[in-house]
């Protein structure tokens, strides 16, 4: 050691004693701050540098029956300016106001207030928003994103499809009954903060796992019978004065529901403009006394049961029948009539005469056999059971008024479906909104197959009662269904409305049920028409040429498409399908 060391050494040795304290200190702070207190100050890292945003994957898309989309995800972008950070704003001004045609001064007005936030255009869709991008690159103009639901059809099957709230939450219709499955999965993304909180849209950290997307629905509908549906019931409600005009259209074969309108409609875009009465859809929440499109029930369970045969004749009283201390009147006077010329014309007194001779019991078990009184459990939402009172609850009338088609509530869906089990040779169907759902990204489905509730009828019986229908149009009240060429079935109804407590002179729900064509039935096709103008308020004025003027566009649409006689062919095989697997009869006490 030279001499200048042994001078120093002290100094030395202080020097060394206090780094190593030093770095003892730091190393045990380090120590404590990566290992003991590392969760804490990596949650205090991410506070100040990531963000954390609910994100979900993309809602799936609702198609018709032929794969065409009746929803959209649209990406909707907001552009947006830091003001305080001297921008470029007379640059900004003019490509803005290029791109929107508007002035100038508007969005110098707009970036003249200072704020770390001032939204300049919103709602911009592709492919818009990238002409945008690149123009506006390095002007320090930011944006953010929302994806919005569209509805390409506006209010076509509006009430069916339903719509989203702001929270991407269905809230009407499939959207709403099947939002969890639309919905997919959601969870939360890291994204990294810029200075002024911002959150980038870069992920922070890659290692997030995608989230799974909703899964796309096909519907039974046909899109394209749905316009004509729309359509005619717009320019019936136009031409009748009528409030409001709900209508079906069923292959009665699967159950399968091909058009469910109820007008007024909403633009599903912007539900929000409408009243929320037109939100309903009446196919299937709205109740009400059938009249005589309910008459097949009872001409049905007497036939059935082999009480009463189609050529047996009753008296109808010329038109007024005092009894269980009631009057019943006809339209027309009639004297005796067959149970045929019963249903072709339409008379009240003569389906009372039935009922009495078949027993209350009957026409309740065969109201019950036909689905009233019961939810048909279609795939939507706020459905009506209707109302059928127990049979205990009935009085001494209450069979031969019910026979009628008074004194029961039932939804247009319900008589649709009864009308069903007479063209497909007796058989109740559950109704069949939904064609398939997704599985997965591969696009495998799981496919809901037609399903039979019970048995009604015999197939004789069925086929007899839809030759009587078969006369309603050729020589009964519903003469103006009439379609020259083609073969149609159906029954009209002109129920008075129940107002107050009692039954309205002037307000009627005026109703058709068509089956087409008579043989080998292809579609259902019921119309309810509600509080048309006095004089057009029956049901062959108003509700059967609108059915006609239906079947007669599909007939035209179709065959266009393919050969008839393929989807006769089809109709029949679907027929062979349902005798197949259709269950037997089930018994119905009359306590329920």
């Amino acid at each position: 050691m030279n001499s200048l060391y042994q001078y120093h050494r002290t100094r030395i040795g202080i020097v060394t004693i206090t780094i190593m304290f030093v770095f003892t200190v730091l190393s045990i702070r380090l120590i404590y701050i990566q290992i003991i207190k590392h969760d804490e100050y990596s949650a205090i890292a991410k506070k100040n540098t990531i963000g954390t945003r609910n994100i979900h994957g993309s809602r799936g898309i609702i198609y018709d029956r032929s794969g065409t989309a009746l929803t959209y995800n649209l990406k909707h972008h907001t552009f947006w300016m830091n003001t305080r950070v001297h921008p470029a704003i007379d640059e900004v001004c003019e490509i803005f106001s290029t791109v929107f045609n508007k002035p100038k001064k508007h969005y110098r007005k707009l970036l003249s207030r200072k704020s770390n936030y001032v939204v300049i255009e919103k709602n911009v869709v592709d492919p818009l928003y990238s002409e945008l991008l690149t123009k506006l690159k390095g002007k320090n103009v930011g944006s953010d994103t929302v994806t919005k639901r569209h509805y390409p059809f506006g209010d076509l099957a509006a009430q069916v499809i339903g719509y989203t709230n702001t929270e991407s939450m269905g809230v009407l219709g499939i959207e709403r009954q099947y939002n969890s499955i639309l919905s997919g999965t959601s969870g939360l993304k890291n994204f990294s903060k810029k200075a002024n909180g911002k959150l980038c849209s870069n992920i922070y950290d890659d290692d997030d796992d995608s989230l799974d997307n909703g899964r796309d629905i096909t519907l039974t509908i046909d899109i394209e019978y749905q316009a004509i549906l729309q359509d005619e019931l717009k320019l019936a409600i136009e031409n009748s004065g009528a409030q409001s005009a709900n209508g079906i259209i069923l292959d009665p074969y699967t159950g399968e529901v091909l058009a469910m309108a109820t007008l007024p409609s909403i633009d599903l875009n912007n539900y929000f403009d409408y009243p929320i009465q037109y939100h309903q859809n009446k196919v299937i929440s709205g109740a009400y006394e059938p009249g005589s499109t309910f008459k097949i029930v009872g001409v049905s369970a007497g036939l059935d049961e082999n009480l009463i045969l189609p050529w047996e004749k009753f008296n109808c009283e010329g038109g007024e029948y005092h009894t269980l201390n009631r009057i019943f009147h006809d339209h027309k006077p009639h004297d005796d009539l067959t149970v045929s010329e019963i249903l072709m014309h339409s008379s009240n007194i003569g389906m009372v005469k039935i009922a009495d001779k078949i027993g209350s019991e009957r026409i309740f078990r065969y109201s019950v056999l036909h689905g009233f009184g019961e939810p048909t459990g279609i795939q939507l939402p706020m459905e009506n059971s209707g109302i059928l009172r127990k049979f205990k609850d009935w009085t001494r009338s209450s069979g031969p008024t019910i026979a009628m088609g008074q004194e029961i509530a039932a939804t247009t869906l319900q008589s649709a479906m009864s009308y069903c089990s007479i063209a497909n040779g007796g058989y109740l169907l559950k109704p069949s909104i939904i064609k398939s759902i997704s599985r997965n990204s591969q696009n495998n489905k799981i496919r809901v197959e037609p399903q039979v509730i019970r048995s009604v009828m015999g197939e004789e019986t069925s086929k007899a009662v839809l030759s009587m229908l078969c006369e309603v149009i050729n020589k009964g009240t519903a003469d103006k269904a009439q379609m020259h060429g083609f073969s149609l079935a159906g029954k009209t109804s002109t129920a008075q409305k129940f107002v107050d407590g009692s039954y309205s002179k002037i307000a009627f729900m005026s109703a058709f049920a068509g089956i087409y064509p008579s043989h080998q039935p292809r579609l259902v096709c019921l119309v309810v028409v509600d509080s048309p103008q006095y004089g057009k308020h029956w049901g062959n004025e108003t509700a059967a040429p609108i059915v006609k003027k239906v079947i007669e566009r599909i007939i035209n649409l179709d065959s266009n498409k393919q050969d008839v006689k393929m989807i006769f062919a089809a109709a029949q095989s679907s027929n062979d399908n349902i005798k197949h697997f259709a269950l037997q009869t089930s018994t119905v006490s009359t306590e329920d």
